[in-house]
């Protein structure tokens, strides 16, 4: 046999080894996306809250005594415009309180609040708090465990070996600007960077809240977050639409989530929060999407093309984007025009050997609900 013979016969037992399956790996099927109603994240400022004093362990307690007669203060951060800072009972009432201008506050022995004769009951727990800015932007906290006797001018300060808590509150700006329709059942999505929605730790709390604009409907959801934390994902509950919510609405999240501390190190807690308008309707017409390829089976060499149909019952043209997907990544979106009947076509960027899951994914409208194809393979044999 010739050595030309050889090779054909050697190129022909490869091409039967892959149509059989025998040798190759393929690889796994990976889910096919879920449409979904997307949101920025955004960024926001960042509000912070420091607690020091706590009445265990020892080394932490700060102690104000039935001899206090004053509480000097330093929180640790600048003025800015004015300074608030009140000193609080156990039931939350307040013992003294001012209000400081900036030039007021720029004079150090100033700082001072008054402690009342008589008020300081031992074993009891007592709060001092300085805040700062027409939006609170930063405060710090001081727990005082009281006790008989004690200084007669307790200095207080942002002491680290006293630190308890660090907080971060962010307000996320991405939803200011954006509004959406929404109908039960749609999945949103509000996307940031990693660490958006929590940063170290674990997530204690996320919530979803829909809120009528007008009027007392409100419906709560759990959200699921991604697992780099920068993705928030939930589904309008199906009680939003007998809850009197239909209309214009207010998408209210919060999560929060805490890194543990130590005797010695303070826990570092952090709460994001965002707020969206948008308009909740009763209902938004189906859809689905018919997927067709050039073929069953490729070559490496040679792209695959393919037609996306998107069909809404009483919608002859809808609008919208189709996201091809190949393996669980986006790799084309096409925008469905006007009078095209929703079809659109599409060209696979070329694709190593193996077996491939095309779909397409639907985003919906205003009116129409977003939907995903059936999953089609494609085999690239060589």
């Amino acid at each position: 046999m010739s050595g030309r013979s050889r090779s054909s016969w050697a190129a022909v037992a490869a091409t039967a080894l892959i149509l059989t399956g025998v040798g190759i790996a393929s690889p796994a099927h990976a889910d096919a996306p879920q449409p979904t109603v997307d949101y920025p994240a955004g960024f926001g400022d960042s509000s912070f809250e420091h607690t020091y004093g706590a009445d265990a362990p020892a080394a932490r307690r700060i102690e104000i005594g039935t001899a206090t007669r004053t509480v000097r203060l330093d929180p640790g951060f600048d003025v800015f415009l004015y300074m608030n800072c009140f000193l609080e009972a156990p039931n939350g009432g307040q013992l003294s309180g001012r209000t400081w201008h900036e030039e007021e506050w720029a004079i150090t022995d100033n700082r001072r609040l008054p402690v009342p004769e008589g008020r300081v009951i031992p074993g009891e727990l007592y709060e001092v708090w300085c805040d700062t800015g027409e939006f609170t932007s930063e405060r710090t906290r001081w727990i005082l465990s009281a006790v008989e006797g004690g200084p007669t001018t307790l200095p207080l300060f942002a002491d680290a070996s006293k630190a308890v808590v660090e907080h971060e509150t962010v307000f996320l700006g991405g939803g200011q600007s954006e509004q959406r329709t929404l109908a039960a059942g749609d999945r949103v999505t509000i996307t940031g960077s990693p660490g958006t929605w929590a940063r170290q730790g674990e997530i204690d709390t996320a919530t979803v809240v829909v809120v009528a604009s007008a009027g007392s409907g409100r419906v709560e959801t759990v959200p699921e977050i991604s697992g780099d934390r920068s993705a928030l994902t939930f589904v309008v509950p199906d009680e939003a639409t007998t809850a009197a919510l239909t209309g214009r609405i207010e998408l209210q999240v919060r999560v929060d989530s805490t890194l543990a501390g130590s005797d010695t190190v303070p826990a570092q807690t952090y709460s994001a929060w965002w707020v969206a308008e948008a308009i909740l309707v009763d209902q938004k017409t189906s859809s689905s999407v018919r997927l067709a390829l050039s073929g069953e089976y490729a070559v490496s060499v040679r792209r695959v093309t393919g037609t996306a149909r998107v069909i809404a019952p009483g919608t002859p043209h809808p609008l919208g984007t189709a996201t091809v997907v190949v393996d669980g990544v986006a790799v084309q979106a096409l925008q469905l025009r006007d009078g095209a009947g929703g079809r659109v076509t599409f060209t696979l960027p070329l694709l190593k050997r193996g077996t491939h899951d095309v779909s397409v994914v639907y985003s919906g409208t205003d009116t129409i609900r977003g939907s995903t194809s059936p999953t089609t393979s494609v085999r690239v044999i060589f």
